[in-house]
């Protein structure tokens, strides 16, 4: 049994336990430009024997790893050294790479001081390295360099070039029509023209030709390697449903779980290219433990989402990290934000965050702002106004109140502009009082402001997002989440399940329009018939994965603006527009197999404090229906939750799921458009066909069955976030 200060006690459970029962654990989504101090605020929440192995390629260059991580969080793990992982694997995409090869390809073939007998000696350990470590961060494979034989590669790079340099027309006719295509007024620079001609031509080869076919299965050998190194990391392929237990111990790196967790978190390492997200489980840091006074255990999942840390700081940062971070669906959003990078964060993107902020409320997704570095404020004002040439302690004293009333009315501004959110401020740098002149000066003067500069302030702040998370998602009326035990721990307490039959007028409306309405098939085809750029193909599939739309703006490619989440989220909104329209047709059912009647019993009587809804749920109901006591149960149930769910403001939070899922979440959708993504084709070729194929997805007798499924599926994510399962 678990034990604390507040004398509560819960059944103390193994982090593979937790990891079975993590979809009922609340979860919030933590961003923030870098700089801004995520990552401190996440290690801060982690238990110290973790954080000490897995913060690695922190320092100077500020980067963490780019795979998507769920850091969850459990008191009811007893044991600070025993941690879980779970490694949700995803295929190679070899054309994620093939994008920067054609970038250092193209810039060797067009370097005027090489001759083309000089391209052997020139694809050597500096070329490589400049394919393997892009400019965007968007993978790192440097590592992979000394793996990689030069002479193979330039066995199925050479030829690459001697094809666009036999072409024709010729390389320079195809440079001279293209410089056609931009009007004169047009700055584009020569080097950027000649590069685009040489993806053209080189795309242009097709998957019959048998350089094409070399040159690919030489990329996907990359990932062959990368896949290889995980194993032996591992020492075995990981699996959807594979947990993996470590006991840290005391050897610090030496140990197997902290050798596997260093590798695994190292920035630099290759693993995003085959993985798609991790999960981290462990005990938290005391100190929030400490600060939990509920009936209930500490728990929850903070999300560090991939791709955040490679985006530009420049003013539509936010807009785009709350789009990222709310197509994970969350139960929260903490943001955190740099108040010395205000005006440049801030800048001419309010009204498009604006915008993203009403879009997390109609989804029922609470934004919390952290605004981080006042420290930093604080210290260049008290700088300015210093007596002496070496800053004192009077300096602080004197001026230490003036400059806290500065970041208060920094803080109001940003209060100002997003209303309707609750807006904080921390300085996130933490130093012992006696060597801290702020906390000595605030606590000299008898501020109350000290809190902000101590870790208990941070603890304080994250535990409040934490509680108010949790009891967000409970039914009105209930203050604490309820106890039950399941009889598979792999399986979600109470589940629902939608009726096909019983609404096929609404399924068979959506699935009509998604193959027979026109406009709206030309709406995710690719109906312009000039090229594709492959920049523009790599970008809409990293998104159409994270259930995001994409638009291009190119000038002499083709052009697309292609949303399939919200397309599908639209129609859900049209055919289904309310929970009413689910439970009148009396489409949704409520099971109750995995749990025993002692907890259905007291769900009931938790959500249903005076009987009147038991008394509704049975008044008109057959009784040869109802005749046993749990048949009575199951249908009380059923009627609490037909309450809930109409009542409540989880009506756009299911629909999103539910459009996230069909467009490409579920695993028989995500599985063949991958596989149409995989192919050794064009990119141009790729997104054809890969639209083409939603249209056949659409058609199917399996799409419709999986809309109602995902309704059901989406209920049930839902309901059991009520639920803490023992």
């Amino acid at each position: 049994m678990t034990k604390d200060k507040h004398n509560r006690n819960f059944i103390s459970l193994t982090p593979a336990k937790v990891a079975r029962r993590s979809k009922s654990i609340p979860t919030i989504c933590v961003i923030g430009p870098t700089g801004s101090g995520k990552t401190t605020l996440i290690y801060s929440i982690l238990n110290h024997r973790l954080v000490g192995i897995i913060q690695v390629g922190i320092g100077e260059k500020k980067q963490t790893t780019i795979i998507p991580t769920k850091f969850i969080c459990d008191e009811r793990i007893e044991d600070e050294n025993k941690v879980a992982l779970k490694i949700c694997m995803k295929q190679f995409a070899a054309k994620d790479v093939h994008y920067n090869v054609m970038l250092k390809l193209a810039d060797l073939y067009n370097d005027k001081d090489i001759d083309s007998d000089e391209w052997a000696d020139n694809i050597d350990e500096e070329f490589i390295e400049k394919v393997f470590e892009p400019d965007d961060k968007a993978y790192h494979l440097k590592e992979l360099v000394p793996a990689i034989d030069l002479d193979d590669m330039r066995n199925v790079l050479l030829p690459l070039l001697e094809a666009v340099d036999e072409i024709e027309p010729s390389f320079s006719d195809r440079v001279a029509e293209k410089k056609k295509m931009y009007p004169k007024s047009s700055k584009k620079p020569m080097a950027e023209i000649r590069r685009m001609v040489f993806e053209d031509i080189i795309e242009g080869l097709g998957d019959n030709s048998p350089v094409w076919k070399k040159y690919y299965d030489w990329l996907n050998s990359i990932g062959s390697i990368v896949k290889n190194r995980l194993i032996d990391i591992l020492g075995e392929a990981p699996t959807k449903d594979k947990i993996y237990e470590y006991d840290l111990g005391d050897q610090g790196i030496e140990n197997e779980g902290a050798r596997v967790l260093q590798e695994l978190f190292n920035p630099y390492k290759a693993y995003s290219l085959v993985v798609e997200e991790m999960t981290l489980i462990s005990r938290p840091r005391k100190e929030l433990i400490e600060l939990n006074s509920e009936e209930y255990p500490l728990r929850f999942c903070l999300k560090d989402t991939m791709g955040l840390n490679q985006l530009d700081d420049g003013e539509a940062y936010i807009k785009e990290a709350l789009d990222v971070a709310l197509s994970t669906i969350p139960d929260s959003i903490m943001l955190l934000l740099n108040l010395e990078e205000r005006d440049k964060t801030l800048a001419e993107s309010c009204d498009a965050i604006e915008k993203k902020l009403k879009e997390a409320s109609k989804l029922d997704v609470p934004v919390r702002i952290i605004l981080t570095k006042a420290d930093r404020i604080i210290e260049s004002k008290i700088n300015a106004n210093k007596q002496a040439v070496s800053m004192q302690l009077s300096d602080y004293d004197n001026h230490i109140l003036e400059a806290i009333n500065e970041v208060e009315d920094l803080s109001k501004r940003y209060n100002e502009l997003f209303k309707y959110q609750d807006v904080n401020w921390l300085s996130l740098r933490y130093h012992e009082e006696k060597i801290d002149p702020i906390q000595l000066s605030l606590k000299n003067l008898g501020s109350d402001q000290i809190r902000r500069f101590t870790p208990e302030g941070l603890y304080s702040s994250v535990y409040s997002a934490i509680e108010d998370t949790q009891k967000r998602v409970l039914p009105h009326g209930i203050k604490y989440p309820v106890f039950v035990s399941v009889i598979d721990e792999n399986l979600p307490a109470i589940s629902f399940m939608a009726n096909e039959s019983l609404l096929a007028t609404e399924v068979s409306g959506i699935q009509s329009k998604l193959i027979s309405d026109k406009a709206l098939i030309n709406g995710y085809q690719i109906t312009d018939p000039t090229r594709i750029h492959g920049r523009s193909v790599v970008c809409y599939y990293s998104n159409l994965r994270q259930g995001r739309g994409y638009t291009t703006r190119a000038k002499v490619y083709g052009n697309f603006s292609i949303n399939m989440k919200g397309m599908l989220f639209s129609l859900l909104r049209q055919y289904i527009p309310e929970f009413m329209t689910l439970y009148n047709a009396k489409a949704i059912k409520t099971v109750t197999d995995n749990i025993g009647i002692n907890d259905l019993e007291k769900l009931i009587s938790v959500m249903d404090l005076d009987g009147t809804l038991a008394e509704k749920a049975l008044r008109n109901v057959n009784p040869a229906l109802v005749e046993d006591k749990k048949s009575r149960d199951n249908q009380v149930l059923h009627y609490i939750f037909e309450n809930y769910f109409m009542g409540s403001d989880k009506y756009y939070s299911v629909m999103d799921k539910v459009a996230k899922n069909l467009s490409y979440s579920n695993v028989w959708v995500s599985n063949q458009i991958d596989a149409i993504y995989q192919l050794p084709i064009s990119y141009d070729e790729t997104i054809r066909i890969m639209q083409m194929k939603f249209l056949e997805i659409f058609k199917t007798k399996e799409f419709t069955k999986l809309i109602v499924e995902e309704i059901g599926n989406a209920m049930t994510e839902i309901a059991n976030k009520m639920f803490i399962i023992i």
